[in-house]
């Protein structure tokens, strides 16, 4: 971080999931892990420790999509497909794997992990558990201060992905039991025989 950056200049780091209907909904996980990968401290204990980094798990927002796609074009030789920056979805277990990697190693050199970045891990993998529990898929991207989020959809509601529906009752609230058979009993509606 340069001396006139304070934190608020840095970008957060978001998790996008998406369910099996193709929902779409974003958490903040914050910026504590995007600066601790802005020397690529986490990305090397990573990959001493022989576990994904988190960062291979990053895909770029739409405004850092056309941002990258503008520098190609700028380059003028090089050809590209617009479908080359689309987000790549990852099954959330990979993500848990990296997460509890890193945090099973929390040491960095002869360093500690910051709490900071303790937490946000702990964060990321608490919502990385909920995407496997609804049958989730994720990414994680950087958001610029300022950019719209209008791409990630709702924020991300406490119960997981994005279930924008009443409470659940419980499962014999919904299905009654059927009465008991008896045998030789059979029902009978509107005196036929069914």
């Amino acid at each position: 971080m340069q001396s006139d950056e304070t934190v608020e200049d840095w970008p957060t780091l978001y998790v996008i999931v998406r369910d099996r209907r193709g929902r779409i909904a974003h958490r903040a996980i914050g910026r504590a892990v995007v600066m601790a990968e802005g020397d690529a401290s986490l990305t090397m204990l990573a990959l001493r420790k022989k576990i994904l980094p988190v960062s291979a798990f990053l895909g770029s927002s739409p405004a850092g999509a056309a941002a990258e796609m503008g520098e190609l074009a700028d380059l003028g030789d090089v050809d590209f497909d617009e479908r080359d920056f689309d987000p790549r979805w990852f099954p959330p277990n990979e993500g848990i794997e990296a997460v509890d990697g890193l945090l099973g190693h929390r040491t960095r050199g002869n360093r500690r992990l910051s709490p900071d970045v303790q937490g946000e891990l702990e964060l990321l993998r608490r919502t990385l558990h909920e995407a496997r529990r609804r049958s989730c898929t994720f990414y994680l991207v950087e958001v610029e201060p300022g950019e719209d989020l209008g791409f990630a959809g709702p924020e991300l509601a406490p119960s997981g992905c994005n279930r924008e529906q009443a409470p659940r009752r419980p499962t014999h609230a919904r299905h009654p039991r059927p009465p008991p058979k008896r045998k030789g009993f059979r029902p009978r509606k509107y005196g036929l025989v069914i």
